[in-house]
């Protein structure tokens, strides 16, 4: 071996020990940096000029593809059961406990006991106002979980549109990013921070919706939805959404009034096991806006047409006239469920009574309360016997009577308002208990999966033992290029 090989070895050896340690220092700085990926030199021999040696010929990322995908998947369906539990979390605060003051239950018996309450002294105008106060509290506490109800069909409706444009951003940034590790890859140069980059902002959309990565020629990838949907594969297939603000109990995808998603301009079905979407938080917010916000509007319309009928019966109150409002009504009005539909079409005749609901305007006139009218009568002329409780009575007995249910989930049914009131709330808490279940069982396997994804990832402990070898290595190498020196110095005294 000629002197100038031995240099020209130990100088690509000093080199590729120097790029080593640099990976190693990189490695255990990022060693608890969400998503890096260790880095290892890959060393070939040089044999350019026929003087061998050794050179760095790229930088591996070291990723198990089988771990992250899986881990991928598992962020999408945890993504999507926290979601909906969170939201359906939401509703049922608004409900509130039995024993919560303000509850929807708390001020069914607080409606009651004022009835029951007047009906003792049912002289006493202070009874009776706090009867009326009691059943306009009530009223409004039906409408409040109706709004609470649409507030969360308006919120999945934003979240959808902002979930949408991360989802198109990424997709950008991803092809961006394609096109620059094949430029570079094509010189010849390191692309491990772009890949870093890249993998990056695809993690970023993977609790949104389930992102499947296929390798391509040359450092590229294509992206899919967990269902098979194409994202990005030489192009960008963008999501479209147009969000709609403020939505309305009438307000649904097929009246044309809500958006639906596509991608690549073909319109696709968000939500349901057969969906291209894939399960995630984006899925998530569909199902909300569009099944489990609709059916819980169902539900409490349902209790608020029950309340209302059940006090606009002429047969309880014979003041009322043939179609007359009794205590409850829709916005002053009797409820009437063949009344003709409004502009959007609606699925169920009482769509969006809950938000409509209120007491008698004759008995709660603003400024002008005519009490009076509990005792005798919403469309008595004139006061009657102070003293005589009876249509008091029949009230609060109408209130506890089991009657049939006409509409929502419980129709069929006969049962007392209260109790109708009270299944209506186990109904939210077990959908809620439910998906709280889900989100539980879909955390443990994220977190599984990021264990084993973190099994893989940068050993401090290992790289230390890398960098003794590398250190030994590289003080080899300078040893060989000392001993030439000195035989060079040798040479010219000779």
């Amino acid at each position: 071996m000629s002197l100038s090989f031995a240099l020209f070895n130990a100088a690509s050896g000093l080199r590729a020990q120097g790029r080593a340690a640099e990976l190693v220092s990189g490695n255990v700085s990022n060693a608890l940096t969400p998503g890096y990926a260790r880095r290892e030199p890959m060393l070939t021999t040089d044999i350019v000029g026929g003087n061998g040696g050794v050179r760095v010929s790229g930088i591996a990322r070291i990723v198990d593809p089988v771990v992250m995908a899986d881990r991928r998947l598992a962020e999408a369906g945890a993504g999507r059961a926290d979601t909906l539990a969170r939201a359906l979390k939401s509703v049922e605060q608004a409900i509130g406990e039995p024993s919560d003051p303000g509850s929807l239950s708390e001020l069914v018996a607080r409606f009651s006991s004022r009835l029951i309450e007047a009906s003792s002294q049912p002289e006493s105008e202070l009874r009776l106002r706090q009867a009326v106060a009691a059943a306009r509290g009530l009223a409004e506490g039906v409408a409040t979980t109706g709004a609470a109800i649409q507030q969360m069909r308006s919120r999945a409706d934003t979240s959808i549109a902002q979930m949408v444009d991360r989802v198109n951003t990424a997709l950008q940034q991803v092809d961006t990013l394609n096109d620059q590790i094949l430029r570079l890859g094509a010189k010849s140069r390191d692309s491990s921070a772009l890949q870093e980059a890249r993998q990056q902002a695809i993690d970023s959309v993977a609790e949104i919706l389930p992102i499947r990565e296929v390798q391509r020629a040359n450092g590229a990838v294509a992206l899919f939805t967990g269902n098979g949907a194409p994202l990005l594969d030489g192009r960008v297939w963008e999501l479209g959404f147009t969000a709609a603000g403020a939505v309305q109990p009438e307000m649904t995808v097929e009246a044309g009034a809500l958006s639906g998603l596509s991608i690549g301009g073909v319109p696709v079905d968000p939500t349901g096991d057969r969906s291209l979407l894939g399960a995630g938080a984006l899925m998530a917010q569909f199902e909300l806006r569009d099944i489990a916000g609709p059916e819980a509007q169902r539900a409490i319309d349902a209790v608020a047409r029950d309340l209302v009928e059940r006090f606009q019966d002429p047969a309880l109150d014979p003041s009322l006239g043939a179609g007359g409002a009794g205590l409850f009504t829709d916005r002053g009005l009797a409820f009437d469920p063949a009344a003709p539909p409004p502009p959007l079409p609606r699925p169920y005749p009482e769509e969006g009574l809950a938000q409509r609901l209120s007491i008698n305007p004759l008995v709660a006139a603003d400024g002008a309360d005519e009490v009076w009218r509990l005792r005798d009568g919403l469309g008595a002329p004139a006061p009657g016997p102070v003293g005589d409780p009876s249509l008091i009575v029949a009230l609060s007995e109408r209130l506890d009577d089991a009657r049939l249910i006409a509409s929502g989930p419980q129709q069929g049914q006969t049962r007392g308002f209260a109790d109708q009131v009270a299944v209506f709330l186990s109904g939210v808490a077990t959908t809620r208990q439910a998906r709280e279940g889900e989100a539980a069982f879909e955390g443990a396997r994220l977190a599984g999966y990021r264990e084993a994804e973190a099994a893989g990832g940068v050993d401090t402990d290992d790289e230390m033992q890398k960098l003794l070898v590398i250190e030994q290595n590289y003080a080899a190498n300078a040893r060989v290029i000392q001993t030439i020196d000195q035989l060079m110095d040798e040479l010219r005294r000779i």
